[in-house]
């Protein structure tokens, strides 16, 4: 489910018809047009020697003031990160009554799209760069006090450095680079319905932790904890955590199943490995760890172990 003010810059976007491409917009000089979906058009644009994938939202929103409101709260948010493994905002503004985001351009996929691709990944890998997006978190939430809500692999982008191997999730020199904060949200605030203006419960079912199906009022970190924890399960494996036939259905496995164990299906995998995977994925927010200090090291545990 993608979130209103949907800023995902990836270049695999939902196919649109074609329209013609403004010019400038703002500052910035547009080169292309890299996408569109629902929300709107991704364009490549330049201004001096920045280039960004500046994302210009659909006519039919301009007037949308709950939704403005939304896409303007993302930006302001945006603005104040600064990490190398999250994605910064450059600019914003008003462009004939259509608002726009232009972030930093990242020369690489997301993690979805490589997973599709090439299937799942070595072991290594998905735990470096676990470590990576758990560094991203951390950022976000020392500095703003923001959970993200909607962690999953299509939300990370691999900045991809000159000459590493394309079959490689993680080559020297990478970096993932969290994206889209449509959903994320002051720890210290109340849930309220938990709902989306679409009805839907917050987040996407694949990667939603049990309290956010529950709608509980107050949720910390260790929701994003636990999305990440499923996308390194599905990163490893090629399988979501709970494969059901509908999202209600896999939402439910989410709250009630037991915790699926990656070395079921991956028996190579290491305890290590194993059991940061399985407390990650803990029920009980408690039951997983502290915060993302211990999680980065038992995670420098798992690498160490292999």
């Amino acid at each position: 489910m993608s979130s209103p003010a949907d800023a995902t810059i990836a270049l695999d976007a939902v196919a649109a018809p074609a329209s013609s491409s403004p010019q400038r917009i703002g500052g910035w000089l547009v080169q292309r047009r890299l996408g569109a979906g629902a929300m709107g058009e991704v364009f490549l644009a330049e201004r001096g020697n920045q280039r960004a994938a500046l994302k210009l939202v659909a006519k039919r929103f301009a007037g949308d003031d709950a939704f403005i409101t939304r896409f303007q709260r993302e930006i302001a948010l945006l603005a104040k990160f600064d990490h190398v493994n999250v994605a910064r905002a450059l600019d914003g503004g008003d462009h004939e009554g259509r608002p726009w985001l232009a972030m930093e351009y990242v020369n690489g996929p997301d993690l979805d799209n490589l997973l599709k691709e090439h299937g799942p990944f070595f072991e290594s890998d998905v735990v470096q760069v676990a470590m990576q997006i758990a560094c991203g978190l951390d950022h976000i939430h020392q500095q703003a006090g923001l959970i993200h809500r909607d962690v999953k692999p299509a939300n990370v982008l691999m900045h991809r450095a000159p000459g590493g191997d394309p079959n490689r999730l993680l080559n020297p020199g990478d970096h993932a680079k969290l994206i889209d904060f449509g959903l994320a949200k002051p720890v210290e605030q109340d849930e309220g319905s938990g709902l989306t203006m679409t009805g839907m419960i917050m987040g996407t079912p694949n990667y939603i932790a049990p309290e956010q199906v529950a709608c509980e009022r107050h949720l910390t970190l260790h929701v994003d904890m636990y999305a990440l924890g499923a996308s390194m399960f599905h990163l490893l494996t090629g399988r979501v955590p709970f494969e059901r036939s509908s999202a209600a259905a896999v939402m439910a496995a989410h709250l009630n199943d037991a915790v699926p164990d990656p070395g079921q299906l991956v028996p190579a995998v290491s305890q290590a490995t194993r059991r940061l995977i399985m407390t990650t994925l803990a029920k009980r927010p408690s039951e997983r760890f502290t915060d993302w200090r211990a999680f980065l090291v038992a995670c420098e545990k798992a690498v160490a172990a292999l």
